[in-house]
C-alpha cells in the first residue's frame, strides 16, 4: 500500500492504465464544466518505428471517452518538431478526466485515419493546478501495434518526451489569464472481501472475476479482481479506487462474470449508489446480484464490501487492504499431520509452491502421524497467487491442499488444520503469515551465510600501513558485535546451471468397455458416457468423445475406444455418465476420474461415480435410493517417450 502522496499518486496512475483499452460508445453528450487549453507544445527524440524512412509527427489531444479531439499540424522528417499553436479542449468531470496524449506520424501531408500511432501518454487532470499556467513534461511510452493503446511491454520514455503549458480554466475565466480556482476531490475506496451463492454456468462450476465501472463519468475506469477457480464462493480480498467527482449521483456497476472458451459470459450484475456511503467513514455492504443465468430457484448471488470515501491522497482503510499487484512475505510454519494414509517404512514430506517458487520440508519417519515443524519463507509473492502443498514420499503422493492467499488477513498469523484432497483422509496442521513486502528488504533464509558482525566493530592492532609494519597482532578482540543487534549481509552470487530439460510426451489409448450397475433415475430414459481430458486445473480440454444413448441401464457393454495424443503429466482422463430425462434435460449422474501420471504400460480399472458436489441436493430427488450410482471399467495403455 502506498504510504505517501507520491507513492498514492503513482498507485492512481497504475489504475488508469487500464482506460486505455476501453471500448466507448460514439456520441456520448456530457456536459462541460471547464476547458483545457495547451501552448508551447516541443518534442524531442521521438521514436521511430521505422528506421529506413522519417516520420511526420503531429500530436493528438482527447479526454479519455469523448469524441472531441485537439491536433496539432504535421510537421515533416523530424523527430524533434516544436509547435506555436494554441489548442483548447471541452472538460466534463475535473475529478475523474483522463487525458490521453499521443503522437501520430502522417503518411501525407495532412493528418488521416490511416495514420499511426508512435507514442502514448496520458495525465489524471486532477493532477494539474487548476487556473494556473502550468509547465509538464510527458514520457511517451511506444504505442500498441501502432494504436493508440500503450505497450505495456516498453518503458517510459522509450518513445520520446514532449512538454508543453497547460491552464485549466473554469468556464467563467479567460485562456491564459491565471484565476485560481478548486474543488475537493474524493477517491471511492471499495474493498471487495467475496461473494456467495454465484450462479452455475452450464451446471458447471464458474470461475468467477468481478468486473467494476464507474457511472456517469467521461471516464468510466474499467477494472477487474483476480478470477476464483471452479467456486460458488469466490474469496477476493481486494481493492478498488475510482475517482469519484459528484458521489451522491454517482454509481459503481458491478458485473460478475467467468470466461468460457475464451469469452467472458455475465453471470450476475448489481449497481452501488456512492451515495450511501459517508466521506471518511467505513461502511459494509451486502448487495443482491440479478442474475442473468441459472436456476430462478436457486439462493440470490450477494458480494460482500466495505466502502471509503475519501479526500485525494488520503490512505483508505487505515493501510490493511491490499491491491491485488502489491507484493508480500508469505510465512508457512509446516508443523504435523495426522491420518496420514502413509504405508509403514514411508517418510512423507511437503512440497509447497506458490507460482513456479517450489520448496520442500525435511522428511519425517513417522509415515501416518508426520512431524515436520519446518519454517518455510516466500518472497515478494502477488496475493492473487495460490498457495499448494502435497504431501508425499519419493514414490507415493497422500494429498494435497490448495488455498488462495488472500483468505489471509495481513499482519496475523493464521493457525489451522487443513483437510488433505484426492486423499482418503489426512489434514496437515499449518500457521501461515502474510507481511507486505518492503522493497529495500534483504531476503536470505540462510543464517549461515550471514557475516554476524560489522567491519571495523573487532579491535585488532595489525597495522595496515603498507609502508612497513610496526607490529604483528597475535590476537584480535574477543568483543565481536552482537548479532542481534546488527547483521552485516554478504552477498552471494548464485550460478544458474542450465541444463536442457527433455521434453515428455504421453499418449493414451483406451477402451471404456463397461458401465456398471448404473442406477436408473426417475423419468430417465437413456444413458451415455463422455470421456475427456481434463488439466490440472481440471480445466477440459479438446479432447471429447462420447457414446452412442442407451435405453439400457444396469450393466452396459460399451466398448467405446478412444486416444488421447497429447497428455501432459498433470491431466487426468475423466468419464462422466448422464442421462436424458422425459423433461428433455440431459443430467450428469457423476463421473470417475484417472490421473494420468498414475498410469502405467497397460492399466486395467474399475472406478465408482461420485456425483458432483455442487450438485448432490439436485440429484437426491431424481436417484432417490441408489446405494451408488454406478462403476466404470477401462482398459488403458500409456507411453511415454522425451525428446
Amino acid at each position: 500500500m502506498a504510504e505517501n502522496p507520491e507513492e498514492m499518486a503513482d498507485v492512481l496512475a497504475q489504475h488508469a492504465e487500464h482506460a486505455e483499452s476501453q471500448k466507448v460508445k460514439k456520441l456520448k453528450v456530457y456536459q462541460t464544466t471547464y476547458k483545457i487549453n495547451v501552448r508551447k507544445i516541443s518534442c524531442k527524440r521521438l521514436y521511430n518505428p521505422n528506421s529506413d524512412q522519417t516520420i511526420n509527427p503531429y500530436v493528438v489531444f482527447q479526454v479519455q471517452g469523448a469524441d472531441a479531439r485537439a491536433l496539432t499540424p504535421a510537421h515533416a522528417k523530424t523527430r524533434g518538431p516544436v509547435y506555436t499553436e494554441e489548442l483548447q479542449l471541452d472538460g466534463y468531470c475535473v475529478g475523474s478526466d483522463l487525458l490521453k496524449v499521443t503522437v501520430f506520424t502522417a503518411k501525407g501531408e495532412e493528418p488521416s485515419p490511416e495514420d499511426r500511432c508512435i507514442a502514448y501518454a496520458q495525465i489524471p487532470i486532477c493532477d494539474l493546478e487548476l487556473g494556473s499556467i502550468v509547465s509538464h513534461t510527458f514520457k511517451f511510452f511506444k504505442s500498441r501495434d501502432g494504436k493508440p493503446l500503450r505497450d505495456k511491454r516498453s518503458k517510459e520514455g522509450s518513445a520520446g518526451t514532449m512538454t508543453c503549458e497547460f491552464h485549466i480554466a473554469d468556464l467563467g475565466s479567460i485562456s491564459w489569464e491565471e484565476r485560481k480556482w478548486g474543488t475537493t476531490y474524493y477517491r471511492a475506496w471499495i474493498h471487495f472481501i467475496k461473494a456467495e451463492n454465484v450462479p452455475l454456468i452450464n451446471k458447471n462450476q464458474p470461475s468467477p472475476y468481478l468486473f467494476t465501472r464507474i457511472k456517469p463519468a467521461s471516464n468510466v475506469q474499467e477494472q477487474k479482481t483476480s478470477t476464483c477457480i471452479e467456486t460458488t464462493n469466490p474469496v477476493w480480498n481486494e481493492l478498488h479506487c475510482y475517482m469519484a467527482d459528484d458521489y451522491a449521483h454517482q454509481i459503481v456497476k458491478l458485473t460478475l462474470r467467468t470466461d468460457v472458451d475464451g469469452k467472458p459470459v455475465d453471470l450476475a450484475t448489481a449497481s452501488f449508489q456512492l451515495a450511501q456511503a459517508r466521506p471518511n467513514e467505513i461502511t459494509t455492504h451486502n448487495l443482491s446480484m440479478n442474475s442473468g443465468v441459472g436456476n430462478p430457484d436457486e439462493k440470490g448471488c450477494i458480494v460482500r464490501f466495505r466502502c471509503q470515501l475519501l479526500e485525494k491522497n488520503k490512505i483508505p482503510f487505515d493501510g490493511s487492504v491490499a491491491f491485488k499487484h502489491d507484493l508480500f512475505n508469505v510465512e508457512v510454519n509446516v508443523i504435523e499431520g495426522k491420518e496420514i494414509t502413509a504405508n509403514p517404512g514411508d517418510k512423507p514430506l511437503c512440497v509447497l509452491n506458490i507460482d513456479k517458487n517450489i520448496k520442500k520440508t525435511r522428511e519425517s519417519n513417522q509415515p501416518t502421524e508426520p512431524q515436520w515443524d519446518h519454517r518455510i519463507l516466500f518472497s515478494r509473492v502477488e496475493q492473487r497467487r495460490y498457495l499448494e502443498l502435497k504431501v508425499q514420499d519419493k514414490h507415493h503422493r497422500f494429498g494435497n491442499v490448495r488455498l488462495h492467499l488472500t483468505r489471509f488477513p495481513l499482519n496475523q498469523e493464521t493457525d489451522n488444520w487443513y483437510a488433505l484432497h484426492d486423499a482418503a483422509s489426512g489434514q496437515v496442521h499449518l500457521r501461515i503469515r502474510l507481511t507486505r513486502c518492503d522493497n529495500d528488504e534483504i531476503y536470505d533464509d540462510d543464517p549461515e551465510h550471514h557475516c554476524h558482525f560489522e567491519w571495523q566493530e573487532i579491535n585488532s592492532d595489525y597495522s595496515t600501513d603498507f609502508t612497513g609494519y610496526d607490529s604483528c597482532s597475535s590476537s584480535l578482540s574477543s568483543t565481536i558485535h552482537s548479532s542481534s543487534e546488527r547483521f552485516h549481509y554478504e552477498p552471494r552470487h548464485a550460478v544458474d546451471d542450465y541444463e536442457d530439460k527433455p521434453i515428455r510426451n504421453q499418449t493414451v489409448d483406451g477402451v471404456l468397455s463397461n458401465l456398471l450397475n448404473v442406477f436408473q433415475g426417475q423419468n430417465a430414459k437413456s444413458v451415455y458416457a463422455r470421456i475427456s481430458l481434463h488439466g490440472k486445473g481440471h480445466e477440459k480440454k479438446k479432447y471429447n468423445v462420447e457414446t452412442e444413448p442407451t435405453e439400457q441401464f444396469g450393466d452396459i457393454e460399451l466398448n467405446k475406444e478412444f486416444n488421447f495424443p497429447r497428455v501432459k503429466k498433470g491431466d487426468s482422463i475423466r468419464v462422466t455418465i448422464l442421462e436424458k430425462f422425459e423433461e428433455g434435460d440431459d443430467v450428469v449422474v457423476g463421473f470417475a476420474e484417472v490421473p494420468a501420471k498414475e498410469l502405467g504400460d497397460e492399466t486395467n480399472v474399475e472406478i465408482s461415480v461420485s456425483a458432483p458436489k455442487n450438485q448432490k441436493k439436485a440429484l437426491a430427488k431424481k436417484f432417490e435410493g441408489a446405494e451408488e450410482l454406478g462403476r466404470v471399467k477401462l482398459s488403458l495403455k500409456s507411453k511415454v517417450t522425451f525428446q
